[in-house]
């Protein structure tokens, strides 16, 4: 129960304020690395990723993401002792490690009731000049929750709210993105979409329910809000169903091994090719593997600076 008068919070509220900029002076800021990730970490696993300069401007937070900041702090000799303290604003809910130690965690900018934050802030009571302090902080994006008046289950009328996230299949999304794509990051796959036409040709009746089958759960997968499903090496929903991708990929190394038997020649060229193209894909799938075991290649929130690191790699 509030039984302050709205003036009497607000002159103390300013107080507060004052005060503040009386008792602390700055001495500098932190430079921060960034690692993006939506694995749950420990503070070792994350330190040992590779993190980014976090230079103005930098952004993040897509839903369910966590951020891990890194940075470090040498004091000066204007600290020579004196309380240090740190002024961080992450904005999310975050978890601070203070050279290797848990340090405490802060609440998202969105929570009205401080249940849970962190009001120390103090490095040390007695600077010493020229001492470092390494700095390790994990933060949470957050997810949507439905708002209907204080209560997050129960009974809500029709609209009387919205999922902010975008409605509908992301087909495109699904099978070609850098981010999980079916065929980005399983490019042998794609021999199946040849394979498809090729078998409605010769076995119409048989593949037929296949294919519709195929196109049905490709569509239902992709119009889920979490597409991209989670942690994993490319589209982990798909193994479900990739048998049928084996089935049609295989009837084009049947007709292509049928031809060449036969002696066509351009069928043992388009065989040639077939089999070097599969070479090629099994040997970046590997690659990409041994990039995801190293976590240059993240669980998920992959872009084309990924592609770069995992090119590097090759260096």
């Amino acid at each position: 129960m509030k039984v302050m008068h709205s003036e009497w919070t607000d002159r103390i509220q300013h107080w507060i304020r004052t005060l503040k900029e009386d008792f602390y002076e700055p001495l500098g800021e932190i430079s921060w690395e960034a690692f993006r990730t939506r694995e749950h970490l420990k503070p070792e696993e994350a330190a040992s990723c590779t993190f980014t300069k976090a230079e103005p401007g930098f952004t993040w937070g897509e839903t369910l993401e966590y951020c891990w900041f890194r940075g470090s702090v040498t004091l000066p000799a204007e600290a020579e002792g004196k309380r240090i303290v740190m002024r961080l604003t992450p904005g999310g809910e975050s978890t601070l490690f203070v050279n290797g130690k848990s340090f405490g965690t802060y609440r998202a900018d969105w929570v009205s009731e401080a249940h849970h934050y962190m009001e120390d802030n103090v490095l040390t009571r007695k600077g010493q000049a020229g001492e470092e302090y390494s700095i390790l902080m994990e933060t949470y994006a957050g997810h949507y929750y439905p708002d209907a008046g204080g209560c997050a289950t129960g009974p809500v009328l029709p609209g009387a709210y919205q999922d902010p996230l975008k409605e509908g299949p992301q087909i495109g999304n699904f099978l070609f993105s850098v981010r999980k794509g079916l065929f980005f990051w399983s490019p042998v796959l794609l021999l199946a979409i040849a394979g498809i036409f090729l078998s409605y040709k010769k076995r119409r009746q048989l593949y037929m329910g296949l294919v519709i089958f195929l196109v049905l759960i490709v569509y239902i997968s992709s119009a889920w809000w979490s597409w991209y499903y989670g942690g994993s090496f490319g589209q982990r929903v798909a193994v479900d169903f990739m048998c049928l991708f084996a089935v049609f990929t295989a009837s084009v190394f049947d007709q292509l091994e049928n031809k060449r038997n036969q002696g066509d020649g351009r069928g043992k060229l388009l065989s040639g090719l077939a089999y070097g193209y599969c070479g090629i894909c099994i040997l970046w799938n590997l690659w990409c593997m041994i990039a995801y075991w190293y976590r240059v290649l993240p669980s998920d929130g992959s872009d084309w600076n990924t592609i770069q690191n995992i090119i590097g790699m090759i260096r």
